[in-house]
């Protein structure tokens, strides 16, 4: 596939439905595309050559519809929707409740439908649901259903098909109802004999696998590991042979869900553990959709795989200063001087184990909170004290597990000419000297910094927006200090014990910040030859790893292999390809598919 870049677009602002025609926000891709007669809002599919074409449900040959067309046409770079919301006001959808609002890929090439194929051999595949009349969430479903082909066969013949029965599936069926009529049941894809380990909350419980294949109760908050929710409790307590929704509605009367327009009605994992929520968990909690509310006791469940540290603000909570130190329990809070005394010295802040990014703010405007600058676990970058003494004062700090360390601050301070560097009116930079009069350098370009020359005899100017670093790193042991920036390119390349690679495309890019490198990569080939048994790394790494697992992270993001989905951790000198479900090495067997097999990944390390 000629993918350029893949990106969230947006985050911040996912939420928000987009407010201009034939516009979409989510996770999207740049990518090539060979068909595209609809235009923008076009259902697409990727086809054997990794090119994009318009999608359509006569067939499996030109489904599943993974990707909708954000800009029109054919040709490179063009921008394809994965996952999120999109708005066309050609469409005129019905949202809920139920399965009124769900939407399908159509028979007709390119375009989407509310009304299920029904044809033999058509596809029935849900892409996504109304939020409003010209506005869907584009989410497709990976299960589809052939009509006339497999367990279903015979479903097609029936011309009085009746609702409520179940359909077995080798050790899996499907419960064919509409939405639950009674409590404490549920509808959709239930997995009928699974063992349970941890069910206290009963039926409806949030559930997450674990490494072992039991479930267990899942939870939002971070330090459980129980992330993420996978399925619902359909039958109580634990053991063996218990239901377990994945995907459908479930009913149950205890709930008081409110329903949409838009956010309105999404559902999260909440940070109890096995319990629900319609308020995102904040104060650095995960945050996980895991559906949305169809009626204020039923919900359709459809969890979300992407799991995002919370960034959502929670209202500031007071500390009073205790000889010098204060301890947080959250991100916000406003500091005040110890008995409401004019002045308190903060040299302290506790917790950092707990809550390791935090903003604090004064708590009164005639009081003053001085941070003190190294003289306990406080670092600030201008290694000087800063005084919080307004209302709108304030101070960022993350913690690196010894110190906390200033990102931003808005604190009072003060400036002599004889000692520091100011801007005067004229917008020249003044260096104090010792004198009341600094020397003067005037004012440059737009966007320009100040540097000293290569000559170390004077400061200049250098070019707008732009910081230079050298060519060989000029590492620094102080963790406040940013020694180097590098971007390039790399080439992987796939290593396997007497075996050759037939390669289409090797294609990787660097960033590196610092000690840390960021890494992304695509990698697709035709052919494989020799002995295909054994195990597979991806070597070229533009630098050597410090093997450190805790300053590391590989993610494979997209692939065909034949039989495995892999996973992937960083050595020192390359990444080692495992079977995802087994965690066993992955072969050269296990990823050749007929025809081009590719693999999009990306990850960062710490450089040796």
């Amino acid at each position: 596939m000629a993918l350029q870049t893949q990106k969230i677009e947006d985050l911040g602002k996912m939420p928000e439905e987009p407010s201009v025609d034939d516009t979409g926000k989510g996770i999207s891709i740049l990518a090539t595309v060979d068909a595209n007669a609809t235009g923008i809002g076009a259902a697409m599919h990727c086809a054997a050559d990794g090119h994009w074409e318009e999608a359509d449900a006569s067939a499996d040959t030109t489904a599943p519809c993974t990707g909708i067309a954000l800009t029109a046409g054919t040709g490179a770079d063009k921008e394809i929707l994965k996952q999120g919301q999109v708005r066309n006001d050609g469409w005129s959808w019905i949202t809920g409740p139920g399965e009124k609002g769900l939407i399908y890929l159509s028979t007709t090439t390119g375009a989407l439908t509310q009304t299920a194929p029904s044809g033999v051999g058509e596809i029935v595949q849900v892409v996504g649901h109304a939020i409003t009349d010209d506005v869907m969430m584009f989410n497709p479903q990976l299960q589809w259903i052939e009509l006339g082909v497999g367990p279903l066969a015979d479903v097609v013949g029936d011309t009085n098909p009746q609702l409520g029965g179940d359909l077995d599936l080798n050790d899996k069926y499907i419960s064919l109802k509409q939405e639950p009529t009674a409590d404490d049941t549920g509808s959709g894809i239930i997995l009928p004999s699974e063992t349970v380990d941890e069910n206290t909350f009963g039926i409806a419980c949030a559930l997450h696998l674990a490494v072992d294949g039991h479930w267990e109760m899942a939870s939002a908050n971070e330090t459980t590991n129980h992330m993420p929710c996978t399925g619902i409790a359909i039958t109580a307590g634990t053991g063996a042979d218990k239901k377990i929704l994945v995907l459908g509605s479930i009913r149950h009367d205890d709930w008081n869900w409110t329903t949409g327009p838009g956010i309105a009605g999404l559902i999260y994992l909440g940070e109890t553990s096995g319990v629900l929520t319609q308020t995102a968990p904040t104060g650095g909690d995960l945050v996980q959709q895991v559906g949305h509310a169809i009626s204020d006791d039923v919900m359709y469940f459809n969890p979300q795989a992407p799991a995002l540290k919370s960034i959502y603000y929670t209202a500031f909570s007071e500390l009073t200063i205790a000889a010098g130190a204060i301890t947080v329990t959250q991100a916000y809070h406003t500091v005040d001087t110890v008995a409401d005394g004019a002045t308190s010295d903060l040299a302290t802040i506790n917790g950092g184990a707990t809550v390791n990014l935090i903003i604090l703010r004064a708590e009164d405007g005639a009081r003053t909170v001085v941070v003190k600058h190294n003289t306990g676990n406080i670092w600030l970058q201008g290694k000087a004290d800063i005084s919080l003494d307004d209302l709108e004062d304030g101070i960022m700090l993350a913690w690196d597990g010894t110190k906390w360390f200033d990102i931003a601050a808005g604190g009072g301070g003060g400036g002599d000419v004889a000692t520091d560097a100011i801007w005067d009116a004229a917008g020249d930079l003044v260096q104090g000297t010792g004198a009341d009069t600094g020397a003067r350098l005037a004012k440059g370009a737009a966007l320009a910094l100040p540097r000293m020359n290569a000559g170390a005899t004077a400061i200049e100017w250098g070019s707008a927006g732009q910081i230079v670093f050298p060519a060989s790193v000029n590492a620094s042991a102080n963790v406040n200090t940013l020694d180097d920036y590098e971007e390039g390119s790399w080439t992987p390349a796939y290593t396997s014990t007497s075996a050759t690679f037939t390669y289409q495309t090797q294609s990787g890019h660097y960033v590196r910040i610092g000690n840390r490198v960021f890494i992304g990569w695509y990698m697709s080939i035709t052919n494989v030859t020799g002995t295909t048994t054994n195990a597979v790394t991806v070597t070229g790494l533009p630098f050597t790893s410090a093997g450190d697992p805790s300053g590391t992270s590989t993610v494979v993001g997209v692939c065909n292999f034949a039989t495995y989905m892999p996973a992937g951790y960083l050595s020192s000198t390359y990444i080692t390809l495992r079977r995802q479900n087994t965690l066993t090495a992955l072969t050269a067997a296990d990823m050749f598919n007929a025809g081009t097999t590719y693999l999009i990944g990306s990850g960062f390390f710490v450089v040796a």
